[in-house]
Formats: structure tokens, sequence, C-alpha cells
């Protein structure tokens, strides 16, 4: 048994090594099951922990049961917060800017759950979570709530399992082509947000193969407008390229706007060549005004 005050420190320590284990990759069996325990822990459980031991440190705050169950409760809500975060900024939903902002939150939540136990420590309040009697408690519960406690942790489970998968098994989800759209000075900034007419604007796309054979693909440029997506022109088409295994192509993509207005939507469309040419990765970006060829640009606020 984890003595009470030392767990924060169990947590932190446990988290070092997965994220070790994760960047080594390795596929031993061993390493492997130790990755998707410790993955799931600190998916499904340690989130809501820290956020609960920060929140309610002393021991007689609630009990053990109450307290798993908020700490589970709180890591499902804390994924999903941080899974809507950044699929609005511009790093997108994907493993590493997830893993990141899981170890911002446990080691930030932990930190202020130490901090509160080391002030309650000259009081002799520190937080020590109580000691699991499993026989003791678990004989107390009637029949029927023990069936109900098995069926909800094999329910619950069995519908996240999958959608951790990718984080605990970062392997199956690296070989993918990956696609990117920069600005014209190799940044993530810097995107146009306004054009005349007659402009040329241009963005840098990098496609980079991450699978085992080689690719064929091509670059489509559409634009539509926010409040009429019905109207829709594409302004760009690249040729086909071919990127081998590991490689990474970048090329310029040039296009003008068709129309004038406010809100217009810029989209980049990769696509496969296979038996079936079919849209493989999708990026977009916005134009806040598109002025006439022989208008003043307005600043941008």
């Amino acid at each position: 048994m984890i003595p009470g005050k030392w767990d924060i420190q169990v947590v932190l320590l446990s988290g070092g090594v997965l994220v070790l284990l994760i960047a080594l990759e390795s596929s031993h069996p061993l390493l492997v099951g130790l990755r998707v325990v410790l993955g799931l822990l600190h998916t499904l459980l340690v989130p809501g922990y820290c956020l609960v031991a920060a929140l309610f440190p002393q021991r007689d705050d609630m009990d053990l049961m109450t307290r798993v169950t908020f700490a589970v409760s709180a890591s499902m809500i804390a994924l999903v917060l941080m899974a809507l975060l950044l699929d609005n900024l511009v790093w997108g939903l994907a493993f590493r800017p997830m893993l990141h902002a899981l170890i911002i939150w446990i080691v930030g939540f932990s930190t202020v759950a130490l901090w509160r136990r080391w002030r309650l420590a000259p009081r002799d309040k520190a937080y020590r979570p109580p000691r699991i009697a499993a026989p003791r408690w678990w004989a107390n519960i009637p029949a029927h709530r023990k069936i109900g406690v098995v069926v909800g942790v094999l329910l619950l489970v069995g519908g996240v399992g999958p959608g951790v998968r990718w984080f605990v098994l970062p392997s199956f989800t690296t070989n993918i082509t990956e696609f990117a759209i920069l600005s014209t000075d190799g940044t993530v900034q810097g995107y146009p947000r306004e054009a005349r007419l007659s402009e040329e604007l241009r963005v840098v796309a990098e496609v980079s193969n991450r699978e085992e054979i080689p690719n064929n693909y091509w670059i489509e440029v559409r634009v539509s407008e926010v409040w009429n997506p019905d109207r829709v022109a594409t302004v760009t088409r690249t040729p086909l390229f071919e990127v081998s295994p590991g490689d990474t192509h970048t090329m310029v993509l040039p296009w003008r706007m068709p129309w004038v207005g406010d809100e217009q939507k810029v989209e980049f469309l990769l696509f496969l060549v296979g038996k079936k040419p079919s849209l493989y990765r999708h990026l977009f970006l916005y134009l806040d005004q598109v002025q006439a060829a022989d208008s003043a640009r307005l600043p941008v606020p």
C-alpha cells in the first residue's frame, strides 16, 4: 500500500516513466504492457485525481469511493475540454499536443495539491488518503450494487478504451501522411487575412509521407463564402507529385480570390491517388475581407 503522503509524488514519478516509454516507442511486450497500464491510469484517473486533490486536500473532505468517482468523472471532463481547446488552436487535436496538455494539467494541479497540503501540515491536517480494505467495504455492498459496479466499470473501459488507444499506443497513429500549411516565412503565423482581387496570395504546403510505400498526391485550393457555403470555386490545382516514404515535399501554393466579400473560407485539400482518388487531408483558413482590385486596403485591427 502506497503511503497517503506520497500519492502525488507517485503520480508524478509514474507520469515521468510513461513519458519515457512513449519517447522510446519500444515494441517490447513488457514495455508495451506497462505503457498501456500507465496510459490508462494517466488518462482516466490521474487528471481528475490531481484536480480533486487540489480542491479537497484534507482526508475528511470525502471518502475514498466518492473521491475516486469524482476523479474519474473529472478526468473525462478534462479530456473533453482539452480536446475542444486544442481542436481550435494552431496545434490541432493530435497526439503530441494532447500529451503536452495532459502534462501541464497534471503537473499544475499536483503542484497546487502539494502546496495546499504543505499549508495544512503544521495544523496536523495534512491529507492522507484512506487505506483500501477491499474485503471489508466490498462485503458491505449489496449484491445488486456489486453487479452494477462491475457492469459500470466494464462499460466505462469498453466505451473509452478505443478513444484512448492513440494515447497509450502512439505507434498505431504515426504511419500516416502529414499535411501542413505554413505562411511564406515558414511559420504558423502571418497567414493572409485580407486581399484584393488582383493580388496573388501564397502559402507553403508540406506533405510528409510517414507510410511504408511511395504515394502520389495532388492539392486543390477552394474558396467559399462562410455565410453561403454553396458558392464554391476551385482556384488552384497542383500537378500530381510523388513522395517517397520518410520524405517531405514542399511547394508554394499561389491563388487569387474569385470574388469580393467578407468572411471568405479558403480550403486546402490533399488528395491521395489510389484505386479511387480520395480526399486524404483537409486544412483551411479564413480571410476577413476581399476587396475590389482598385480599392484601398483597410488596416487589419
